[in-house]
């Protein structure tokens, strides 16, 4: 069993190292541009969820209570208010996710790669350690010219 799992991580860091040595210098640089600029112009999405959920009416324990309810497959009986207030979090969650992608849409058009690309290299970026360090020299120079 062992030698099964190490051969499962083997390929799998070869199938990353071949994906990130796909990766160009100037796919780096955009990549590193648009993850600081995303970074500072992110929108808090937590707060922007919790005043939904303030306004609505639906208290943080309850709401906690539903999505709970949810994860483990559950059935729990839901009031209209919970059915309205539900409804308008998850319209304020959809229009985030909508702003947060023309966001990433825009600013990957200024840096000239396309937004598909972006979440390849973000999904990379997530999963490899190495990868992320080896981003460190482009973000600092992005850093120190501003």
């Amino acid at each position: 069993m062992k030698y099964y799992l190490l051969i499962f991580l083997l390929l799998g860091s070869l199938f990353l190292s071949g994906q990130v040595s796909d990766i160009s210098i100037a796919e780096k640089t955009a990549f590193s541009k648009i993850l600081l600029a995303n970074k500072t112009k992110a929108i808090n999405t937590d707060s922007m969820v919790i005043k939904a959920l303030l306004d609505s009416g639906l208290s943080e324990e309850r709401y906690a209570e539903i999505l709970k309810s949810g994860f483990n497959g559950e059935k729990i009986a839901l009031t209209d208010k919970d059915r309205i207030s539900l409804s308008t979090i998850q319209q304020v969650s959809q229009d985030i996710k909508s702003q947060e992608t023309s966001i990433l849409t825009a600013l990957c058009q200024k840096e000239g790669i396309s937004y598909n690309r972006y979440n390849q290299i973000l999904k990379i970026y997530k999963g490899d350690i190495s990868f992320q360090q080896s981003l460190l020299p482009f973000i600092n120079q992005i850093i120190t010219t501003k």
